[in-house]
């Protein structure tokens, strides 16, 4: 009975000095074993709003609607991006607490550099809140602490190496979705081709039930009396079903003087839900041998193009590419056997 007295003892003095430690080892009233500081990882399912904020004073907010996001309330969001902020949402996690020796500067580079983030569920009600800061030297972790917390954490996405600060902040249109067109075929009603230039390969089509009618845009006495071949005109309509633009240039110098010329193309477009889109497409040539464009009395006939800026609704003004958009420039005559 006596050799088991000692151990039974040492057990119960261990225990109860663990339990003193657990209810008084935080002047704030949290235990010691609350490690919910550290969590910031939250199923992607469970967010329907992000609140981003650098300290710049830039903000971003992404609602989730149906089946995509929406940047500030207009925009639709790029998927892509989406789908990174997300991953980086769901799957962080703490790799390391940094040593004491780092604390500090890691605590002043988050309080003046760092991204406040706001999780919201689908009722509204605030998730979480952190702020993402900077790399370490390694390159291979983010520091991050929790609103409320005055301990920093090293985090990472296990497996992918790599900083997290770009998953969570980006500006302006970069947030914003790229693609142009994105109906199907058959949810198409009308599309109108203008060549400024060349009058008489511009032309309509117009749907109406299954049937489609391909008209030119212009009487130039080049109206074929036969019908369209339908399969051609289905086979262009489904060049439409998902269209994307290169990049969004709203801040170009030159957005002004390049609007007023004369495009080599427009598109006009409406769909079933009445969607109504209207492009203007201006060639960019750049063949000198230094990269410079050529000059007005320098273009010809034949002369590649690889890119043209565009004007969407006169309201965006984007880049987009020759191998991505040639393939809606077809001629009136394209469509008839």
């Amino acid at each position: 009975m006596k050799k088991l007295l000692l151990p039974l003892l040492l057990f119960l003095f261990l225990g109860g000095a663990s339990a003193w430690y657990m209810t008084s080892g935080s002047k704030s009233g949290k235990s010691s074993s609350d490690t919910s500081d550290r969590a910031f990882g939250t199923e992607r399912d469970d967010v329907y709003k992000i609140f981003l904020a650098d300290r710049k004073g830039e903000t971003v907010t992404l609602t989730r609607e149906k089946d995509h996001w929406v940047y500030n309330n207009k925009y639709k969001a790029r998927p892509d991006a989406i789908r990174n902020l997300l991953d980086g949402i769901e799957k962080i996690e703490m790799k390391y607490i940094p040593p004491k020796a780092a604390v500090p500067q890691a605590v002043k580079a988050l309080a003046t550099h760092g991204i406040k983030v706001e999780l919201y569920d689908k009722e509204g009600g605030q998730i979480k809140v952190y702020y993402v800061g900077g790399l370490t030297n390694d390159e291979r972790g983010t520091y991050m602490i929790m609103e409320g917390s005055d301990q920093p954490y090293v985090v990472h996405i296990p497996t992918w190496g790599g900083g997290l600060r770009a998953r969570f902040f980006m500006y302006d249109d970069d947030w914003r979705d790229k693609a142009v067109f994105t109906d199907e075929m058959e949810e198409i009603e009308m599309v109108s081709v203008d060549y400024p230039k060349q009058k008489e390969n511009s032309f309509k089509i117009l749907k109406t039930g299954d049937e489609y009618a391909v008209e030119p845009l212009y009487n130039t006495g080049t109206e074929n009396s036969k019908p369209a071949n339908k399969g051609k005109v289905e086979a262009y309509l489904l060049n439409y079903e998902f269209i994307v633009a290169e990049a969004y240039q709203n801040k170009h110098p030159k957005r002004d003087s390049i609007s007023i010329l004369v495009p080599f193309a427009k598109i006009d477009y409406k769909n079933k839900a009445g969607e109504v889109k209207q492009i203007e497409f201006h060639p960019i040539y750049t063949t000198k041998g230094d990269g410079s464009p050529l000059a007005d009395h320098e273009v010809s006939t034949g002369t590649p193009v690889e890119r043209y800026h565009v004007n969407l609704n006169n309201e965006d003004f984007m880049l987009v590419q020759q191998r991505v958009f040639g393939k809606l420039f077809w001629s009136y005559n394209s469509f008839f056997d």
